[in-house]
Formats: structure tokens, sequence, C-alpha cells
């Protein structure tokens, strides 16, 4: 476990307290016990919580939190607060104030945003310049000004159409550890793939960041990971290859017609449903192990200050699924370790095309599992009909849900359908072209043997006959399977060329746009100095003509009082 406790800054960002051992992660922002407490009711779609000592803390991450803590990003949650010209000021809540006050602020701050810098013209073509300007941050190390865009809604997979790259792609291809780690947290798939075909991972390869690329790997499986994690305490090695692991449950696992059936349904979902309830198992998982980290960590006097016995309501889901997901509390131990558990193995069937083979469960010889998944379509031989996967992963609805699982229904029940692989026979492979015979002619070319058989099978068995023959045919085998060899090498090199000439290629994009910036950049700035000095010329010549004005006005007053001398004088002669 990294030493995290040590935090640049000793103090809760929402009351002052401090030493706080709490953060939540998508805010960058550091908590007390009693803060932490509210933050953790409002629900894992407002805030991330984790245990600066309890918690499991990948290092890129703890880094990331400790650049945010320490540069300022409560003042993206705060900016309001600051603002002269806000019209309803309010003040934050100290560490003496009592929990319902910090709890009203905590909300006002994290679940209205009341307080952050909002657009002030939300349009499509805001949000788009707001997404662009989120493509361009994510090339330097300022993760602050990253998280304000994504506080104001920036779209991290968002798709910049001239280079076809979001940005988790290109932090990928500048080394940008932190705002890979920041992008992911606010949704960023690491798996996705641009345009020319590149994922994030390859981008980090290509240029260099090894550790970076197998960071994104492991963001990839960070679902699978955390379960596995929880009913097994082991994580896979995904340097190795390993990414899924499935711990030993035969003697806790249930096998009464009751399970049975619910993993047959568990089967029997579209993907897009599965993988929604493996997110709300991960909620879970969550929510479970902060409850423990909660009773482990505080003042037994603090303890009673989290009360969250189920998942808190998600506004962004259907009243179903927060039902769906609430319920997922009455599982015991042992039984929620089970689901856990047969979601996993579910995981590997459907995306790694792992047939799984328990002893104890008669669903592993389903006909379900014959069924082919990476195909587009699923075709019944006897009926000569073809269902297109993708009609049933874009299937949503309790109506739709159940026409899929009666459709499936029909498929497994159906007893015209084998349990087993059709082999073909030898009527079958009496249609198909003679392949073999093709091989074995150009065979016999290669050995400059006398074509006089009339069939390659007796030619073959000549060469079985003849041990020098035979030494010849080897020798021809070596010969081929090294002219294979160095042609699977040009291959790769030929591929390993095109992925470099497209990434040039993007790059070369890139740095295009980067120069037009930094002309109208250029270009702004000449324009701003050249209004400038118009205004000091103008300025200039208003002082002129003021000073003009004000010593002719002297002359005229200096004239009128010679010319009243003058008069005096006058007078004076003539009386």
């Amino acid at each position: 476990m990294p030493k995290s406790s040590e935090t640049t800054v000793k103090e809760c960002h929402d009351c002052g307290q401090s030493g706080p051992e709490w953060c939540s992660i998508n805010h960058g922002v550091l908590l007390c016990d009693e803060c932490c407490s509210v933050h953790l009711s409002l629900g894992r779609h407002i805030s991330q919580i984790k245990s600066f000592k309890r918690s499991y803390w990948p290092p890129s991450q703890l880094n990331l939190i400790h650049e945010l803590s320490s540069n300022g990003a409560n003042l993206v949650w705060e900016y309001g607060l600051l603002d002269p010209q806000n019209k309803v000021p309010r003040k934050k809540p100290s560490a003496k104030d009592a929990l319902p006050i910090k709890a009203d602020f905590i909300r006002t701050k994290y679940q209205q945003m009341a307080y952050i810098n909002r657009l002030k013209d939300e349009t499509n073509g805001t949000f788009e310049d707001l997404h662009l300007q989120l493509h361009s941050i994510v090339r330097t190390d300022n993760v602050v000004t990253c998280l304000r865009f994504l506080s104001q809604g920036a779209d991290p997979n968002f798709k910049n159409p001239e280079t076809g790259t979001s940005s988790v792609h290109v932090a990928a291809s500048r080394g940008q550890q932190n705002q890979i780690e920041l992008l992911c947290i606010f949704g960023g798939d690491p798996a996705a793939v641009d345009n020319s075909g590149m994922s994030p991972e390859e981008h980090a390869r290509v240029n260099g960041y090894f550790d970076l690329a197998d960071r994104l790997v492991e963001l990839q499986y960070e679902l699978t990971d955390r379960l596995t994690c929880f009913i097994s305490g082991k994580r896979p090695d995904h340097k190795t290859g390993q990414h899924i692991i499935l711990p030993e449950l035969n003697e806790n696992l249930d096998i009464s017609d009751p399970a049975l059936l619910a993993r047959k349904k568990l089967q029997q979902l579209p993907d897009q449903l599965f993988e929604d309830l493996a997110m709300d198992v991960f909620d879970e998982v969550e929510r479970r192990e902060l409850n423990t980290t909660w009773h482990a960590q505080v003042d037994k006097a603090l303890i009673p200050l989290h009360v969250v016995p189920f998942l808190p309501v998600n506004p962004a889901f259907s009243a179903t699924r927060n039902q769906g997901r609430q319920k997922l509390a009455r599982y015991g131990p042992k039984e929620f370790a089970t689901f856990i558990y047969d979601i996993l193995n579910e995981v590997r069937r459907r995306y790694y095309g792992i047939i799984p083979q328990s002893p104890v469960s008669p669903i592993s010889t389903s006909k379900f599992h014959t069924l082919p998944r990476q195909n587009n379509q699923i075709n019944m031989s006897n009926t000569n009909a073809s269902v297109s996967t993708q009609d049933i992963l874009n299937v949503n609805g309790p109506s739709s849900i159940s026409s899929t699982a009666a459709l499936i229904n029909a498929f497994i029940d159906s007893d015209d359908e084998p349990l087993y692989d059709k082999v073909a026979s030898d009527e079958d492979y009496s249609s198909l072209p003679n392949n073999e015979q093709q091989k074995r002619s150009k065979i016999h070319k290669k050995a400059k043997k006398p074509s006089t058989f009339d069939s390659s099978k007796e030619y073959l068995d000549g060469i079985l006959q003849s041990p020098t023959e035979s030494l010849n045919l080897s020798e021809i085998s070596n010969e081929e399977a090294t002219r294979n060899q160095r042609s699977y090498d040009l291959k790769s090199r030929v591929a390993n060329t095109e992925l470099q000439l497209k990434y040039l290629a993007c790059a070369h994009i890139d740095l295009k746009n980067e120069l037009a910036v930094l002309h109208q950049m250029i270009q702004r700035l000449l324009d701003e100095n050249l209004l400038t000095k118009v205004d000091q010329q103008v300025s200039n010549d208003m002082t002129t003509n003021q000073s003009n004005t004000s010593s002719s006005q002297i002359q005229t007053n200096t004239s009128n009082l010679v010319n009243n001398d003058d008069i005096n004088r006058i007078i004076n002669k003539v009386s």
C-alpha cells in the first residue's frame, strides 16, 4: 500500500478540518471523516470516494490526486464563492460547524454544482469548442484546466472531426499519464480506436511510453479486476497476458435448481443489459468495500454518520434499474460472491470465446454455448434461418427483453438442433475440391519427379517407400518454412511501417492545427497591439489639443489685461 497519507494539503477542502484521510478522485479534493460521510451518501455517480489508508491505489492515480489537490483543483468547484460578481454570496462552513450545515454545502457544491464556472452560451457549437479545447489541453500537463473543462461538460470520448482521435488518444501519444487517469475517471474509453484503427495503448507504445501503455491495458480491465479481487483477493497480471482469473468456488457454488435457472437467464441477457448489470455489481462491490473501510478506519463515535444500506438512486437510470441496484444489498456474502463468480464466468465466455467447463453446472453443456457470438449472424442449419446478433444487442425495455428471452429459449429448447457440431460425411467431402491433391501435385513439381501417377495418393505412397525421396521432400518443406518465415517477417515490418505512417499522418494534422492556432493568436496579438497604438495616439492628440487650448486662453486673458491697463492709463491722463 502506498504511503498516501502524506498529502500536500493538510486540510479538508470542504470544511477546513485538518488531517484529511479520504478523497474524492473525480473532484481532486481531500476530505475529513464528517464530510466523507456526506459524500458517501451522494453515490458514486456524484463522488468517487477512496481512503488514503486502506483503499487500493495505482501509483499513477495517487500521483494525479497529489497534483490536483496541490494545484487548486478545489477552486474549480468553488469558483462562484470567490467571484466578486456573485449576486448570492455564501459562506463556506468551518470545521466547527454542525454536520447538517456541512451536508447542505456539500450537496450544493457537488450535486447541484452551483459554484462552478458555467458556460455563458450552452449551445452545440459552444460544447464542440469545449471538446476541442479539451483535445488541446491534454497535450500538456495542466490537469487542473482539464478538470475545469470536464466539469463544464467536455466529452473525453469526443473525436476530432479532422484527426479522428479522442482526447485519450492525444494524451497517450504525448505520454501524459495524469491526463489519462483523469479522462478515464470521467468516462474516457481506454480501448477506443481512432479512424486509423489505433487504440490509445498503441499510440503510447509507438511513442515509447511503455509504462503508460501497460496502465491503459489495466484500465480496460478495471471492472473485472475489481470483481476478481473482491472474491479472491488476487489481481490478474496483465503484462503476462493474464486478464481473467476465476477463483475456485466449487465448494461454495450454489447448484440448486433456482441457481441454475438464474445462470441460464444470465446467459440469455443481451450484451448491453449484461454490461449494465456488471456495472451495477461493480458499484455494489465498491459500496460494500467502503462500508467495511469506514467501520475499520473512523472513530466509534463517527461510525453512525455513515448509513448507506443500499446504492443511492441515480437519476440517470430508470426506476426499474434503480430498484434492481438496491436489491443487490440483500445478497449475503456467499450469495453475492457466487453471483460475481457467475458474472466473471459469463464475461470470459462472451468476450474471450472460452466455454466454461464447470463440473457442477450442467449449463456448460447447454446449446446456448454453441451459438457463435463472434459472428454477425446465428445460423440454424435445419430451419435455414439466421438472426442477427446486432438486433439482439439493440433491444431495450422490459417487453423487448421478454421477447429476446423467448427467442433464445426457442433456440435452446429446439429438439431439431443437435447438441454437437455436425461432422461432414464422405459424400460431403466428395463434393469439395480436392485440396490435398493440389498440394501434393505442387510437391511433385518441386521435387522434379515425373508425373506418371494417376492419383496423388499413389505418388505419396511411392515417396514414403523411398528414404532418399523422403529426405528431399523434408528439405523442400524446410525451404518452404524458411521462405514463409521470411515472408512473415516482411509482412510484420510492413505492418509496423504502415502503423507508424498512420501515426505520423495524425501527428502532422495535429501540428497543422496547432500551427493554425498559433497563427490566430499572433494575428490577434497584432490586432490588439495596433488598437493599443491607435488608442495611445488618440489620447496623445487629445492631450495636445487640450494644451493648445489652455495656452490660447492664457494669451487671450493676458491681452485683455494689457488692454485694460492701457485704458486706465488713458483715463488717468485725461483726468
